[in-house]
Parts: C-alpha cells; sequence; structure tokens
C-alpha cells in the first residue's frame, strides 16, 4: 500500500493547481487519515482536479467549510476572525490560494479585492437519517422558501393595481371625462404589471433553480445511501428497477415545484383579494367567500366519492414492471422454447392494467380541473349578476367599474385554488414514490461506515487468514451455505476452492471480502477478528474478482484507472500484455471506448481479461477470484496461470475453480462439499489421501465370494 507521504508527493507533483493545494490544506487542518481514504474521498483524476473538486474533496473527508465575502481595500484590523489555514478566491477569477495565518493575508490584501475566504472545519456527516428524509430536505431550503412567500406577496399587492385601475376609469374618468387623469394613471397601471410579470418570472427561476438542487440531492443521496446498502440486499434491485425508481424520485421534483409550490405561495394571499372585494362591496365578498366555501365542500365530496369508486382499481398492481425484467433477463430462453406467443399476450394484459389504472387518477385530476374552472366562472358570473341586481335595486353604490373589478379579485382568488385541487387529485400517484423514498433512506441495513479522517488501529492484513467454525445461511428459507467450515491459510500462498455447484465456493469468498456475514464462527485476519478492521481497511486489502464481471462503459484507461487513479499509462500496458490483450492496444490505445454492452461492447474473454488485469495493476494482500477462467480464451487463461505463479510470495491468492491447470500449480487446495470442509491440504497431500480412500474402497476378498464381520 502506498504510504502517506507518498501519496502527498504524487499529488503535489500533479499538473492541476487545486491537486497541488490539496496536501498542504490537509497538513494545515491536521487530517490524521489513511491515504486509502483520500484517494476514495477524490473527486474527479488529481491529474485534473479544478477548485470544485478540492471543494468536494473536502466534504468527502468529512469537512465543512464556512465562506466570508470581503469587499474593498482592506486593512489588518478590518478582517473577520479566521481559522487558519483558508482558501481565498477572488470573485470573478475561481482559483484558490492556500493561506496559512494572518501574515500571509495581509500581504496577499494589496492584490486582492473582493476575494471570497473558505474557512474549513470538521464536521462528519451524520449517518442517522429522518424517517420523512424528504420532507427534511424540502425544509432545508427554509430561507428560499421565506424569499419565494415574500415575492408572492409582492406580486399579490401588484395584482391589485390594474383591477383598481380599470375600476377608476369606469366609475370616476369615463362619467367625470376627465381624460388627462386617466392618461396620467397609466403608466402607473402599466409599472405595477411589468413589475408584477418580472416577480413572477423571477419567483419561477427561483423555483426551477429550487427544483434543480432538490434534484440532485435526491440523486446524489439515493445513490450515496444504494451503495451503503449491504450487497444481498442490493442484489434484490435489478438495473432496469433502479432505473425506474430513481425516475420515479426525481418525478417528484416537477410535482413539488409545480402546482403543489404555486399553490402553496399563493392561497396564504386570497385573503387579500377578499378584503379588496369587501372595499368595494360587502355583499360582492361574502358572495365569493361563500362560493370559496361551496367550491371546497363540493370538490371535496365529488374527490372523495370518485377515490372511493377508483380503489379497487388500485388494490391489485400492475405486474407490468415485473413482467418487463423476467422478460429482459430470460428472453433468449423465451425464445429457444417458442414462448414468445406467450409472453406477447402476458406483457399485452399487463400493459391493459396499467393503462387502465393510470387512467383513474388521470380522469379525477381532469374532473376537479374542470369543477374548480368552472366554480370560478360560475363565482364571476354570480358576481355581475348579484352586483347588476343590486345597482338597480339601488341604494348599494355598486357601479359597473366595481363589477369588473370584482370579477378580476375572483379569478386571482379561484387560481391558485385550483393549482392546489390539480396537485391534490396528483397525489394518489406521487404518495408511492413519497413512500418508497422515506423508507429507503430510513433503511438501517446498511454497511458499517468508518470514518474518513482516522488512523487505523491494526495493520492492513498481510494474507494470513483462518475460518473458524463459520456457518452461513442466504436466507430463512434456504439451507445453509456453510456449516461449521473451518481452514487456514498461509500468507502468501495460492489456494484453490473446488467443489460442486452449490457446495458454497462462492460464498467463502464473499465472506472473506465482506459482502456477508457469518451467523456463527470467526474470520480472522493475521489471527485478528475481522470484526476489529474497518470495513474501509478490508476494503483496500482484498481484491474481488466476481463471477460475472464487467465494464464501464469509458475509454480503456478510465476502466483501468478506477482502481488506481495514479497509474501510468505504461503500468496499464504492461498489464494488459500480461493478460493478453495486446491486441486490444492497436489503434486509439488506451483511449478505446470500452463497454460490456451496447455498441462499444467487448468479446466476453476480452472484458473477463480487463476485470483481471485491473487486479493486478494494483497489488493487494489478499486476492479473491470467483471462477476466472470461465470465460477466458486460451491465451488469457495461459497468462492469468503465469500471473498466478509470479504472485506466490507477495500476496494470498484464493480461487474457487476446477481448471486442472491451476489445481497443478496451487500451494492448498481445499475441497468443499454440500457447505462443509471435506479436505485441506496441498495437493500432494489429497493424491495421498484419494489413494488411501481408493484402497479403502476395495472390499475385502473371501473364498466364498463374501465378506464376513467378526
Amino acid at each position: 500500500m502506498i504510504s502517506r507521504n507518498e501519496f502527498f508527493q504524487l499529488l503535489a507533483s500533479s499538473e492541476s493547481p487545486a491537486a497541488r493545494l490539496l496536501p498542504e490544506l490537509l497538513q494545515g487542518l491536521s487530517w490524521i487519515g489513511e491515504p486509502v481514504q483520500l484517494r476514495n474521498a477524490l473527486s474527479g483524476t488529481p491529474q485534473h482536479m479544478d477548485d470544485v473538486d478540492l471543494l468536494n474533496t473536502m466534504a468527502n473527508l468529512g469537512f465543512r467549510w464556512d465562506v466570508s465575502r470581503l469587499r474593498g481595500v482592506l486593512t489588518p484590523s478590518q478582517l473577520p476572525p479566521l481559522d487558519f489555514p483558508v482558501l481565498v478566491c477572488r470573485q470573478h477569477r475561481r482559483e484558490f490560494l492556500l493561506i496559512n495565518n494572518q501574515q500571509e493575508l495581509v500581504d496577499a490584501l494589496p492584490r486582492l479585492r473582493r476575494l471570497f475566504v473558505f474557512s474549513f472545519r470538521f464536521e462528519p456527516q451524520n449517518l442517522a437519517e429522518q424517517k420523512q428524509w424528504f420532507q427534511a430536505q424540502v425544509l432545508r431550503f427554509r430561507g428560499s422558501i421565506a424569499e419565494l412567500y415574500v415575492l408572492s406577496l409582492f406580486i399579490t399587492l401588484l395584482g391589485l393595481v390594474l383591477p383598481f385601475y380599470i375600476r377608476a376609469v369606469y366609475n370616476l374618468e369615463i362619467p367625470g371625462g376627465q381624460v388627462s387623469d386617466l392618461f396620467g394613471l397609466l403608466p402607473f397601471a402599466a409599472l405595477a404589471v411589468i413589475l408584477q410579470m418580472w416577480l413572477t418570472q423571477r419567483r419561477q427561476a427561483r423555483l426551477a433553480d429550487l427544483g434543480a438542487e432538490l434534484d440532485i440531492t435526491i440523486c446524489i443521496r439515493v445513490l450515496e445511501k444504494l451503495m451503503c446498502l449491504r450487497l444481498p440486499q442490493l442484489e434484490r434491485y435489478t438495473p432496469l428497477s433502479l432505473a425506474s425508481r430513481l425516475r420515479g424520485f426525481q418525478g417528484l421534483r416537477a410535482y413539488v415545484t409545480g402546482p403543489l409550490a404555486q399553490a402553496t405561495l399563493d392561497l396564504p394571499f386570497i385573503g387579500i383579494y377578499l378584503i379588496a372585494i369587501g372595499l368595494m362591496s360587502v355583499p360582492l365578498m361574502v358572495l365569493t367567500l361563500a362560493m370559496v366555501l361551496i367550491c371546497f365542500g363540493g370538490i371535496y365530496i365529488v374527490g372523495r366519492a370518485a377515490r372511493a369508486v377508483q380503489k379497487p382499481l388500485t388494490r391489485n398492481p400492475s405486474n407490468l414492471e415485473p413482467l418487463l425484467l423476467d422478460l429482459l433477463d430470460h428472453h433468449e430462453r423465451i425464445k429457444r422454447t417458442g414462448m414468445e406467443r406467450i409472453w406477447h399476450a402476458k406483457i399485452e394484459r399487463a400493459s391493459s392494467e396499467a393503462v387502465i389504472q393510470g387512467l383513474a387518477p388521470l380522469r379525477l385530476q381532469q374532473l376537479l380541473s374542470i369543477l374548480t374552472g368552472e366554480f370560478s366562472q360560475l363565482t364571476g358570473a354570480l358576481v355581475l349578476a348579484t352586483g347588476a341586481g343590486l345597482a338597480i335595486a339601488g341604494g348599494s353604490g355598486i357601479q359597473l367599474g366595481t363589477m369588473i373589478a370584482a370579477m378580476f379579485f375572483v379569478w386571482r382568488v379561484f387560481r391558485p385554488i385550483q393549482m392546489g385541487y390539480q396537485a391534490l387529485s396528483r397525489w394518489s400517484q406521487i404518495k408511492p414514490n413519497f413512500d418508497q423514498l422515506n423508507r429507503l433512506m430510513a433503511a438501517t441495513d446498511v454497511e458499517t461506515k468508518t470514518s474518513t479522517s482516522q488512523r487505523w488501529v491494526l495493520p492492513l492484513p498481510r494474507g494470513a487468514l483462518e475460518l473458524k467454525n463459520v456457518t452461513l445461511r442466504l436466507s430463512a428459507l434456504q439451507d445453509p451455505a456453510l456449516i461449521q467450515a473451518s481452514f487456514s491459510v498461509d500468507a502468501g500462498t495460492l489456494v484453490v476452492l473446488s467443489g460442486p455447484e452449490g457446495a458454497g465456493t462462492s460464498s467463502v469468498l464473499r465472506l472473506l471480502d465482506s459482502q456477508l456475514k457469518p451467523g456463527s464462527g470467526l474470520i480472522l485476519f493475521d489471527g485478528s477478528d475481522s470484526r476489529q478492521f474497518p470495513l474501509s481497511q478490508l476494503r483496500e486489502a482484498i481484491d474481488y474478482l466476481p463471477e460475472k464481471p464487467g465494464l464501464f462503459s469509458a475509454s480503456l484507461r478510465e476502466n483501468m484507472l478506477i482502481v488506481d487513479p495514479f497509474a501510468t499509462d505504461d503500468a496499464i500496458k504492461e498489464v494488459l500484455l500480461a493478460v493478453g490483450l495486446g491486441d486490444l492496444l492497436l489503434g486509439s490505445g488506451l483511449d478505446r471506448l470500452v463497454s460490456s454492452q451496447g455498441p462499444n461492447a467487448l468479446p466476453i474473454y476480452q472484458v473477463q481479461a480487463i476485470s483481471i488485469a485491473r487486479l493486478f495493476l494494483r497489488r493487494s494482500s489478499i486476492l479473491l477470484m470467483d471462477d476466472p477462467f470461465r470465460n477466458l480464451d486460451t491465451v488469457g487463461a495461459t497468462s492469468l496461470c503465469q500471473l498466478l505463479r509470479q504472485r506466490r510470495g507477495s500476496g494470498t491468492t484464493i480461487v474457487a475453480s476446477d481448471d486442472p491447470q491451476l489445481l497443478q500449480i496451487a500451494d492448498q487446495i481445499i475441497l468443499l462439499k454440500a457447505g462443509c470442509v471435506a479436505f485441506s491440504g496441498s495437493p500432494q497431500d489429497l493424491l495421498e489421501t484419494q489413494k488411501k480412500a481408493q484402497m479403502q474402497s476395495i472390499p475385502k476378498a473371501s473364498s466364498g465370494g463374501h465378506s464376513f464381520a467378526v
């Protein structure tokens, strides 16, 4: 493993100014973590880090920062108290300068004006999640929400100007023939309308910004949570189901910042419009208020009845998504067995059920929208008719301008009500996504997350390991995968795990890689209980090749740099040549785009070879490989055997395989049968054991051809 000083030297020699600042900043902040913790916390590649990557790296290490904005020519006495070291940058030039003490800042002041100062503090993220996680994330924007309410208040007040201007025109200017006053007031009305439009646009832009921030927060935090889930739990999700859930989670942003936000921001201020109507005519205000209450009550009753009718449709959710997942997973078998027609009928029936279930809330949404719209029109007509009736009856003082202005206010009162009902009508569709997101973020079955800024107590495992009476049950409905399994492995040896299908070889590897927890027994590394090691330390010491490896859709170089971001091109080419992939380096070389699927997909044997090359690029203490020969061609298999020979003595290698040429070069062979260790020893010991078993299986001959027990 690379040492702390060596890692800092690599960063200090980087081409990136931000990467060169990082070691000195961490030393000034007395960061005491391990190099692997810093490597895992790096944002971006060390050669191309920018200032945003630097801040993200500090956040990943558990540091938070406060930003001070300084303007003008400052003297030392005017500087705020700061915790050094700090990073400073100019307002229009995002290039950080590290300041270690007060004197350095004073010296830098003459050439720095209008600067931002970033001071850091160590504050690890609290892993405990709220049960109502999404609601808590929305409340993080309290300041912005207050700003939106202030904007809504000004929009409401400006919305009073145009109706009152129209009222003045019809009630005062036209009857009095005061044309000059009419045009004199027009600029003020136009200015109010322009300001209202500008504030409305600004509010919508701010809502869009908050929605984008919420989207990013949901995406990042959900992915972080998924990465913290234990692998057995994560394996329950397929890529398609994960993508579907993420789309559903991101759809929450459109719901929260759409009609729901507009209704929530405008509803508290409809009282201002009602007061404005009351100032012009109390009877019209009472009528409007009564219609609002009738609208609320009537639509509530209609919506409740409609949901009661639609409820039976949603009791049995559509199984379209599980069917699609099964179809994608088993499409080859379906085609080979000629079951296309059967599956086509299943998908068609499930699609119809999904469409029917989706139509129910859509029809409810349309119904409520129509009802609120008609109530608005009806209320406006009633206001006009009532005002006309009062004017005809005489003594009320209601004039034409008053009735027109009142109609304007009525429509403004009903608009947020209509938006609110649109949001409520979609609640039945959105609520499952809310519940799923909150349940996911409140899940406690996650891997223990160790500090990213803490020294390890025990040294890194060197390769000696032991299982003592380990029992493992993958689920309560299955037989134990391992039963009282015990064996020991010396450091630097090549060990082969062998056994029939279901014997437990893959389970042993996943136990050693801390993917699974034993039900009972102990796993020891260098004589110490595995539970005494932080998970990050074990992951640094152990590399694991799964049975079905894959590639990321990126360049060949980027796929290799995943395990070691500081690996040179020469080192990458050397290990690729060692696994027999010299042909892959022709043409574009390391810049070649590769993937497991899609237009850049490579043959399966090359995917397997690249996955193996990644492991040998980073020399770990313990290497676990699950059936690595399965997808390799002859050249790749021969190259892998040669690499395993070379690794003997420098690291422990445990391979689950039945490959004959591997058995010949192994230092130790462990045979598993039905979850039990049937044999553990050298190949020579295995041959002797097999010979003894064959000798004992020969029946004792007797003169009568029968054996007798004495």
